[in-house]
């Protein structure tokens, strides 16, 4: 007697595979179409290539095959189709997607009966795997419509940055806003806190002392010239020897010697900017296919275009130009010409194709920023505290009737009487600034109409999915971590400059910074999907996009890489 199941079961490791692997692939398995299948009784399947119809949210999957079947002794085909249903989770560091709950939800064979036809979904439903199932991402975007997707998409502030160019060995030293020199007890030392480097200034001989890897400059005056520190005084062997803050420090005391014509070149900023570093005068190397070279002498993705005369710069995922190097720069990205989109994907360059508006690549970047990464809470253990600087402080949200937090650490936003907390992704609501928190069921819409102008515009990317009474399911996607959709491409930052919080207490200043767009170099890494950071140039600590970070908890400061990064929270909690 034929066997529907049979036949059935190895169609179904087929489809799954060819959404890339199962943990037990079909050994039979081969990454053709159509494919064909026979039972032990002589029925005949074939199966064609699946289509994803959509993709709601990335967390519902629907998809559809086309299939022939042939029943035992019969020589005309039934052609049909069957629909599929799955829920998803995607996991963008690891490019996978967990499936679960896969069912069938429809059908269409008009040369069956009613009966003959619900027979086979009967037995295609009886054979799916009760586990769930690891597929591939690269998989399912070969089989998805990208036409379908439409990312949410903002104005973002197109102003160009700070942008230094040097032909020699240079650091930048980037401070957000004014020095903010924090001293050092039982010293006679001051560090700055609101940069990533190694920046201090000395009392008794009215010095500033910076840290370049394992040597130390010196300086009258921050804007130079720096020299080779020589002697370093005595206080700094005063470090505090239990705090892992001044490792790094202690660990280059008292410096290796440093001959004056090795020092390097020090910008200093007190804007967001970014730096070009040439060895030497620039080198050009055209790209076959494109009227445009690329700078070969340098880590930078720096181009010429031979049409326009011009040098064009990425950074954050925006394009700048220039008709000279020393500047003055100017927003390319909304008229960036064709000859970019024919840069080869292979090119040593090619990693820039995500930033050309409608190259594959750049359609990819907006997909994977519409994948929420999610997370299921319960309710009974998940906690939040909030930390003020004083009694909390709550300032207007331009264009909305919210507030927020200022002298936080935290985000969090008054809406009427009520306080939502966005914390590492899961939302908390209280009726007071200071809790207690519980978990939010759900979020105002109000929220979601903060501008991006404003310091709290990531949290509008972080979602309620699901609400029952012993958990709640939160998501966020990509414009939580910093990224966002323009003109078709995926860009870092809003653009926008945000103020710190600055207080001057009566030992410490309490320093409170926040995300920006320019500072540490920040490129796309199409694998992962997110932006990663080229520091070689931009401060010692790789973890760390712009200074310490203040915990209103012990009234001190943490430094180095655990301290920051360009995706992480504002600050301690």
């Amino acid at each position: 007697m034929y066997s529907p199941a049979k036949v059935f079961s190895r169609s179904l490791v087929s489809f799954l595979v060819l959404s890339g692997g199962l943990q037990a692939a079909d050994p039979d398995y081969q990454d053709t179409w159509p494919r064909e299948y026979t039972s032990t009784n002589g029925g005949h399947l074939v199966i064609y290539q699946p289509q994803i119809d959509s993709w709601e949210d990335f967390i519902l999957l629907t998809a559809r095959f086309a299939v022939s079947f042939t029943r035992p002794g019969e020589e005309s085909p039934s052609l049909g189709s069957f629909e599929l249903q799955a829920d998803t989770r995607a996991d963008l560091d690891s490019r996978l997607v967990n499936f679960s709950n896969l069912r069938i939800v429809g059908s269409n064979f008009p040369s069956l009966t009613p009966e003959e036809s619900e027979k086979l979904v009967g037995a295609l439903g009886g054979v799916f795997p009760k586990q769930d199932l690891v597929v591939s991402l690269d998989r399912l975007f070969a089989n998805l419509d990208r036409g379908e997707a439409q990312a949410r998409s903002i104005d973002v502030k197109t102003d160009p940055p700070v942008i230094f160019v040097s032909q020699w060995d240079s650091i930048l030293i980037l401070l957000d806003g004014k020095p903010i020199m924090s001293p050092i007890k039982g010293t006679g030392l001051q560090y700055a806190v609101n940069t990533n480097w190694d920046l201090f200034f000395h009392e008794g001989n009215a010095t500033y002392f910076l840290r370049s890897g394992e040597f130390w400059l010196k300086a009258q005056e921050l804007g130079g010239p720096w020299l080779p520190a020589g002697p370093l005084p005595d206080d700094f062997q005063q470090l505090p020897a239990n705090d892992e803050s001044w490792k790094a420090v202690r660990e280059n005391l008292p410096g290796a010697v440093i001959k004056p014509e090795s020092v390097p070149l020090v910008f200093l900023s007190e804007a967001p900017a970014e730096m070009i570093l040439l060895d030497g005068s620039p080198e050009l190397e055209g790209i076959p296919g494109t009227g445009i070279s690329w700078i070969t002498n340098t880590e930078s993705d720096l181009f010429f275009f031979e049409t326009d005369g011009k040098f064009y710069f990425l950074i954050s995922g925006r394009w700048f130009r220039t008709g000279k190097l020393d500047g003055p720069w100017s927003f390319a990205s909304g008229d960036l010409p064709d000859d970019f989109s024919r840069i080869p994907a292979e090119h040593l360059r090619g990693r820039v194709r995500p930033s050309v508006s409608g190259t594959p690549e750049a359609d990819e970047a907006v997909l994977l920023a519409q994948m929420p990464q999610t997370a299921t809470v319960d309710r009974d253990q998940v906690s939040a505290e909030v930390s003020y600087q004083g009694d909390p402080d709550f300032q207007p949200i331009e264009g909305t009737d919210l507030y927020y937090a200022v002298n936080s650490p935290n985000d969090v936003i008054r809406v009427d009487d009520e306080y939502y907390l966005c914390y590492e992704g899961v939302w908390f609501v209280s009726l007071d600034p200071n809790g207690p928190w519980e978990a939010a069921d759900y979020i105002p819409d109000e929220i979601y109409d903060i501008p991006p102008s404003s310091p709290v515009y990531r949290t509008t990317y972080v979602y309620v999915y699901e609400s029952q009474p012993d958990y709640v399911v939160y998501g966020y996607t990509s414009g939580y971590m910093g990224m966002y959709h323009w003109n078709g491409c995926m860009v870092y930052g809003t653009g926008w400059y945000y103020n710190p919080y600055v207080y001057w207490g009566s030992y410490y200043p309490i320093y409170y910074p926040y995300h920006y767009t320019y500072g540490f170099s920040a490129y796309y890494n199409r694998y992962t999907g997110t932006y990663g950071r080229r520091a070689y140039a931009y401060g010692p600590y790789g973890g760390i996009g712009r200074g310490a970070a203040y915990n209103p908890r012990t009234g001190t400061y943490a430094r180095g890489g655990a301290a920051w990064g360009p995706y992480n929270a504002r600050g301690w909690s």
